[in-house]
């Protein structure tokens, strides 16, 4: 009885597991860059992040977040809390991680010359007592992804679900990266090299993971 009791348990787990699956995809997507330029003309920063530097970074999210109050019928806003999303950026000695993502899609229909289709995922990360390696107080750190396509072919809708995340579907790809502080600001272009075909982790995957454990350890039994 205790046997099956157990084995009880984990079905349970298991059906809540691909439950929850089913209604949270979270998309995680590796970035690379190159930066292109940097622009510091107050040397706020330790120089770490030069024409030439590389930039590295992840990015992961819910793409079933509801979106914000509707604007403009072409541009949909998204406020994306982390954790449970999260994005990180490697750039020079600076490592730095999101405190809250505002994700914005735009999308054109193909004849809308001049405008561009556009996903962007950002973030502004306030340092009040200062942020290392940067010079001045109330220092801020900003950074994310800039896709655009001035095809108008890379969109379909202004759902998170429908961004493709690779680079063949966007004529321009950047990493945003910067600081502000009372003392100056740096900016960059940064370009992004490599955007891998992201992975999407659900639930289901720990869910699996538990079922062949518990197939383990019936069979010890």
């Amino acid at each position: 009885m205790k046997l099956r009791g157990w084995l009880a348990g984990v079905s349970g787990l298991l059906a809540l597991a691909l439950a929850s699956a089913a209604s949270a995809a979270f998309i995680t997507v590796g970035f690379t860059g190159t930066v292109l330029e940097a622009d510091d003309p107050e040397g706020i920063t330790n120089g770490s992040v030069g024409v030439g530097a590389p930039v590295t970074g992840s990015l992961t999210f819910d793409d079933n977040v509801l979106p914000n109050s509707p604007g403009f019928p072409n541009l949909v806003t998204y406020s994306i809390p982390t954790p449970p999303s999260s994005m990180t950026i490697h750039a020079g000695s600076y490592t730095l991680d999101a405190a809250g993502l505002n994700a914005t899609v735009v999308d054109y229909a193909p004849l809308d010359d001049p405008y561009s289709d556009v996903f962007q995922i950002l973030t502004t990360h306030p340092y009040p007592g200062g942020l290392p390696g940067v010079t001045g107080a109330n220092a801020s750190a900003h950074f994310g992804l800039v896709l655009a396509d001035s095809t108008r072919n890379a969109l379909s809708s202004g759902t998170l679900a429908a961004v493709p995340l690779t680079l063949a579907a966007w004529n321009s790809a950047e990493i945003d990266f910067g600081f502000d502080t009372d003392t100056g600001s740096f900016q960059t272009v940064i370009r992004i090299d490599s955007l891998p075909e992201p992975s999407v982790f659900a639930l289901a995957l720990a869910a699996c993971a538990l079922f062949a454990g518990a197939r383990a350890r019936v069979t010890r039994i």
